[in-house]
């Protein structure tokens, strides 16, 4: 479901306020809900995702922006098996993650090791993100569904733990 935009109204002295801190939010790509009581002062803001981070302390994530020039930022990230890669639409474009050939116009843009299942993201609107972990060691080719003809491709190089 997409954030509605905001609106003015005049509910009570904090609707502003709060329908100002949910465009913010939806503009940093996070998806809240505002409560707010006219008496109460506005929620500070969350603090913005880092671009490498340890979850859970253990998995590392190498973040793999999408561009409004359907290209993929930084190209190739190599990782170790078992971390994950997060995809972030920062454009205003819709665009998807897929390693499976049968999503693909051509087979030769996609590409997984032996043994590891093809993935897909579904669609990705501005300011959505994808992340996968990746347990089979090689290297793999994927591209955006929407603009694979534009030659938006990358690659994820797993090594070993």
């Amino acid at each position: 479901m997409r954030p509605a935009a905001a609106k003015s109204s005049s509910a009570g002295p904090g609707v502003p306020v709060a329908l100002g801190l949910l465009a913010a939010l939806t503009l940093a790509g996070v998806n809240a809900v505002v409560l707010v009581r006219p008496d109460a002062p506005a929620p500070p803001l969350p603090a913005p995702a880092p671009d490498a981070a340890v979850v859970a302390g253990v998995t590392e994530v190498a973040v793999v922006t999408m561009t409004n020039d359907n290209r993929f930022e930084p190209l190739r990230v190599t990782i170790r098996a078992g971390e994950a890669v997060e995809w972030r639409n920062t454009s205003l474009v819709l665009h998807s993650i897929t390693t499976d050939p049968e999503r693909a116009v051509r087979k030769d843009n996609v590409a997984s090791p032996a043994g590891a299942a093809p993935f897909f993201s579904g669609d990705l609107y501005e300011g959505d993100v994808y992340r996968h972990t990746f347990v089979v060691p090689g290297t793999y080719k994927y591209l955006c569904q929407p603009h694979e003809a534009h030659g938006m491709v990358g690659w994820v190089d797993v090594l070993p733990r």
